[in-house]
């Protein structure tokens, strides 16, 4: 008889604070051989999965985070993606490319993939994966993605009024695909903002699920959540991306994300303003750029106004 399957998951994020430039949520998934698996990398795994912005500092820096999650792309499809708009529609969901099609500065045709990786680094990365050189006792099985350009960003704050909320209510979305699924597990999120209490707003978006507050600390707050066959954990760690693999995979998904699209960002703005200096789009450097426009000449309020986003 085939043993059932049990999936686990990582949830993070990447642009939360910054003031131009999309919020990304990822989540990567995993299959496990038991429900108390704790993920680890194989002996002289070949990849670095880790903390984003760890990779990002270390010497390859990005060309080392792309080849990494294209070659997990190009596993998980079965071919190379080799453009912006391959890498937000990987699974076939247009909607992520539509949103940002609202706005001009998102030109997702204007670059091609990698930007920086080598061909064969990406075709090492592939076969690592393909061959289950990575993780020791764990699969891939898939990724997601949300993507959150300002428009909805804005419209989104509107509504909540409330940051925190605005992304609480994308990682629900995540959540939502996972949890009532047969074997789900576990869920780890990084936590959001470092906020310690998360039962009600669990509870307010999956009403009638019986939950189970299990701890609520600085470092962890975890809950158990009845469903109809399983009774799966949800984790969120305090540096979780540090302390889980499952967490660390869904933050290079989410920061490459935003950086393929900044760099597309950028690339439109300095097409049309020459000399323009590129901006990662975090706070002071973001206001340093809106001023740029301006002084410019070229830019209106308006566009100003839309490519800002709210705090």
């Amino acid at each position: 008889m085939t043993e059932p399957c049990i999936f686990i998951h990582g949830i993070d994020e990447a642009g939360y604070g910054p003031l131009l430039g999309p919020l990304v949520v990822a989540r990567a998934d995993f299959v496990v051989a038991k429900a108390d698996t704790e993920l680890e990398l194989c002996s002289g795994s070949p990849l670095r999965i880790a903390d984003s912005k760890k990779i990002i500092k270390s010497g390859r820096g990005f060309a080392q985070l792309e080849a990494t999650v294209l070659g997990l792309a190009a596993h998980l499809r079965g071919q190379e993606v080799s453009s912006v708009r391959g890498w937000l529609e990987f699974d076939g969901d247009s909607d992520r490319s539509g949103a940002l099609a609202e706005a001009p500065w998102y030109d997702l045709d204007s670059l091609s993939l990698p930007l920086a990786a080598k061909a064969s680094a990406i075709g090492d990365a592939r076969r690592a994966f393909a061959d289950g050189f990575v993780f020791r006792n764990g699969t891939v099985t898939g990724m997601r993605l949300r993507v959150f350009p300002e428009r909805r960003f804005n419209l989104s704050l509107e509504e909540t009024e409330n940051k925190h909320e605005t992304l609480f209510q994308e990682v629900a979305s995540l959540l939502d695909e996972v949890l009532p699924r047969a074997g789900c597990a576990r869920v780890t999120i990084d936590k959001l903002g470092g906020r310690t209490f998360y039962a009600d707003k669990l509870s307010a978006s999956f009403p009638f699920r019986p939950l189970e507050i299990l701890n609520q600390s600085k470092e962890e707050s975890r809950y158990r959540m009845e469903l109809n066959d399983s009774a799966p954990t949800l984790r969120f760690w305090m540096k979780g991306d540090d302390r889980a693999l499952e967490v660390a995979l869904a933050s290079m998904l989410a920061k490459y994300t935003r950086e393929i699209l900044m760099a597309v960002f950028n690339e439109y703005w300095c097409r049309r303003i020459p000399g323009l200096k590129r901006t990662a789009g975090y706070y002071q450097d973001g206001r340093r750029f809106l001023a740029d426009l301006s002084a410019s000449g070229k830019v209106s309020s308006i566009e100003i106004d839309q490519l800002t986003r709210r705090r």
